[in-house]
């Protein structure tokens, strides 16, 4: 990338997690709208998919292809627009308060492109499978068929 979007800084309220159809993993989605802006229409989607930590209080997953986390970042509008799947870095969850977790990341994709952050997510089962179903669906099929390898 290059002008203003080889250096982004985006804000959501978005930040959502939910429970996937094998129920030891979950979904994470992050929908960003433009840079500068918190709420809007989705511009931008980082997807994770991650083992669920059941009672644990703190968890730490690799992302990548061999890796027990995996996902994409996605531009929804412009000339750059579609998946990058995300290669290698680490995300972090932490429990906080009812059914919220926060959720800290850094990676990078497959193009180069360098992810930081961190939100708070709130659970919504049904949200974030409508959503992956209606937007995403072969997005995150694609990355259970090229998964190399899932723990025991």
């Amino acid at each position: 990338m290059t002008g203003l979007q080889r250096d982004m800084t985006l804000t959501s309220t978005d930040a959502l997690y939910g429970r996937a159809e094998d129920a030891d993993y979950w979904h994470i989605l992050i929908r960003y709208p433009l840079p500068g802006a918190a709420s809007g229409t989705t511009s931008y989607v980082l997807y994770l998919n991650v083992p669920d930590p059941g009672r644990a209080e703190r968890v730490a997953y690799p992302i990548g292809p061999r890796g027990p986390a995996r996902g994409f970042f996605y531009q929804a509008r412009g000339t750059a627009r579609g998946r990058e799947l995300i290669a290698s870095g680490f995300v972090w969850l932490r429990r906080r308060a009812g059914d919220r977790w926060l959720v800290t990341l850094s990676a990078e994709g497959k193009l180069g492109t360098r992810l930081k952050g961190l939100a708070v997510l709130s659970r919504s089962d049904l949200a974030v499978r409508d959503y992956i179903e209606q937007r995403h669906a072969g997005d995150v099929a694609d990355l259970r068929e090229t998964a190399t390898s899932r723990p025991p």
